[in-house]
């Protein structure tokens, strides 16, 4: 075997590993909690003004992406039908996904999101908002639990 192949095999190895352990340890991590930044009537892009119900619990997920980021492009392919699926009976969860690359509402600033991919899920009842620095499902459900 040639020497470049078996320094792919260990870099792969590595690479299974180093996974390995930052799913366990950031698996389910809650980064920011704190009052939503701007008001939900400013994101018109992402919500439209008839789902906003002040009478009405409504928590929207919103997703923060870009279409030529690795980590996003695998979120899109990968693993937003199954955030979707996971809420799908629950009817006061609005997933939205937001594109850095087409932001009008400049949303990227307004949620001073510096990491992609990134999630806010926002309780628009009570103005509560949570943010993660990643869109795993299981991250997505800890910060939607944690705002009702």
């Amino acid at each position: 075997m040639s020497n470049s192949f078996i320094c792919l095999i260990i870099l792969y190895i590595l690479l299974l590993i180093f996974s390995y352990y930052t799913k366990e340890k950031f698996n389910n991590v809650v980064i920011d909690e704190k009052k939503l930044p701007i008001n939900l009537t400013e994101i018109k892009s992402v919500i439209n003004e008839s789902e906003l119900n002040p009478e009405k619990k409504q928590i929207y997920v919103l997703l923060f992406l870009t279409k030529r980021c690795p980590a996003c492009i695998n979120y899109d392919t990968n693993i937003h039908d199954k955030v979707v699926e996971q809420f799908k009976d629950d009817g006061d969860v609005t997933i939205k996904k937001i594109y850095g690359d087409n932001d009008p509402d400049n949303l990227f600033d307004k949620f001073n999101v510096q990491y992609i991919p990134t999630c806010y899920v926002v309780n628009s009842s009570n103005d509560q908002s949570v943010k993660t620095d990643g869109v795993l499902p299981s991250q997505i459900s800890n910060a939607v639990e944690s705002v009702k």
